[in-house]
């Protein structure tokens, strides 16, 4: 029996916003605890 868990988050952003934070890697350390950085 396979387990899943899922969740879902509504962010007041357009797609284009996210975008440009998700692909801000500089800047991950700012709000992402996990992901310190991003070589490449």
């Amino acid at each position: 029996m396979q387990k899943e868990i899922t969740t879902e988050v509504q962010i007041a952003a357009t797609s284009s916003q996210v975008w440009e934070v998700l692909t801000d890697f500089d800047s991950y350390s700012e709000w992402n605890p996990f992901i310190k950085s991003i070589p490449g």
